[in-house]
């Protein structure tokens, strides 16, 4: 029966990371007010897996995926500097995600930031030829 509470918990916890994702795409909440909810839904879900001993799943990849969509979400609503700021929310759960790195790259160029698009490209790029280059680099 603790697996069920834990089961239902987690759900309900992941539905509203995405739920905040859903405010920040509707102007409901500002970015700063996304990324400090999701610190604390993801603190939570861990909490909730380490008690129920279902630990040996890792959320923080699902959290990315997750939060690039939400990022995507915005670029598609041409809302390129939020977009940038939430892919760089998911890159602090998954700095290892090429294609986050592309697509932050891709926001800072339809905002007008040239510098920073090349920049992440070039990231992009070097994770992608080797994806340990940032696990003890700086992001």
């Amino acid at each position: 029966a603790g697996n069920v509470v834990c089961v239902d918990t987690l759900n309900f916890l992941m539905e509203s990371f995405r739920t905040y994702g859903n405010d920040l795409m509707e102007g409901m909440i500002p970015v700063d007010y996304y990324r400090a909810s999701l610190d604390k839904v993801a603190r939570e879900y861990r909490l909730v897996q380490k008690r129920q001993g279902v630990g040996h799943h890792q959320p923080d990849a699902h959290f990315a995926e997750l939060i690039m969509a939400t990022g995507n979400d915005l670029m598609t609503k041409r809302k390129f500097r939020d977009a940038a700021l939430v892919y760089h929310i998911s890159l602090e759960f998954n700095p290892l995600s090429p294609l986050t790195y592309e697509a932050l790259s891709r926001a800072y160029l339809l905002s007008g930031n040239s510098a920073m698009a090349q920049k992440y490209t070039r990231r992009s790029k070097e994770l992608t030829r080797n994806p340990t280059l940032f696990i003890v680099g700086e992001n």
